[in-house]
């Protein structure tokens, strides 16, 4: 719409400083900012705008619709509801206890204003990183080599952050038709609060995909989830003809 690619604040071809900062707060402004400056395109129509989020980027979806009632229609591709403290952790204890100590030091240092500590994304299984599944490992190792901007790497303090946020709970004041795209193996991202979003969602349309978390990216089932979700968009998004008497 606007001739180029726009990233989240921190990240790729954006601004921000630390660099690979996960700042709840502001991608939220983010996405705000974005649906404010869509409706004042001339050739948008206002009152037709969808949103649409995969990863983090798909429980954003829900809390953004749940706070503005004038958005048309809203995907949740393969969404991160927020952390299930009930399921058991995909990583072993002494990964996560490792893990999440190096977030803490890491926020120690932030408040002190200096540089991040980084930590992987994602990593084979028993390493210290965020997604340490084996299909994803490898799934996002194939994914990387098209994406010449990203790195493999968040700052340690994002985690915290992430550890509040819980966008799911918010699915029940989505007024906007949500389409939730889930899949089966997801250890990323919370299947059973993505299931749940989608129960106490008024318009929800759950689909559920075989396959982890990155793998969907890819192949028949990424192929078969852009079908679903153009479907929907086209079914929600449709101008209405006038009857005439």
């Amino acid at each position: 719409m606007c001739g180029r690619r726009v990233d989240y604040r921190h990240f790729g071809a954006s601004e921000g400083t630390p660099r690979q900062l996960v700042s709840i707060r502001h991608q939220l402004d983010d996405w705000r900012a974005a649906i404010r400056f869509a409706r004042t395109v001339p050739e948008v129509d206002p009152d037709r705008i969808a949103i649409w989020g995969t990863s983090l980027g798909g429980g954003h979806v829900v809390t953004v619709a749940a706070a503005d009632s004038t958005i048309a229609a809203a995907v949740a591709q393969l969404p991160w509801m927020g952390i299930n403290r009930r399921a058991d952790s995909p990583r072993p204890a002494r990964v996560t206890r490792k893990l999440f100590s190096a977030a803490q030091w890491d926020a120690v240092r932030g408040m002190l204003g200096r540089p991040p500590v980084m930590l992987p994304m994602v990593a084979a299984p028993g390493d210290i990183a965020v997604f340490t599944g084996a299909q994803d490992h490898a799934a996002m190792l194939a994914l990387a080599a098209g994406a010449s901007e990203w790195r493999n790497e968040m700052a340690g303090r994002s985690m915290l952050s992430l550890l509040r946020y819980r966008p799911g709970a918010a699915a029940g004041r989505v007024a906007a038709p949500l389409l939730i795209c889930v899949a089966d193996d997801d250890t990323a991202a919370s299947v059973p609060l993505a299931v749940r979003a989608a129960n106490e969602a008024p318009h929800a349309e759950p689909r559920r995909y075989p396959g982890s978390h990155f793998a969907a990216y890819t192949g028949d089932v990424f192929e078969q989830m852009v079908r679903d979700q153009t479907a929907f968009l086209q079914r929600h998004l449709a101008i209405k003809s006038l009857s005439t008497e």
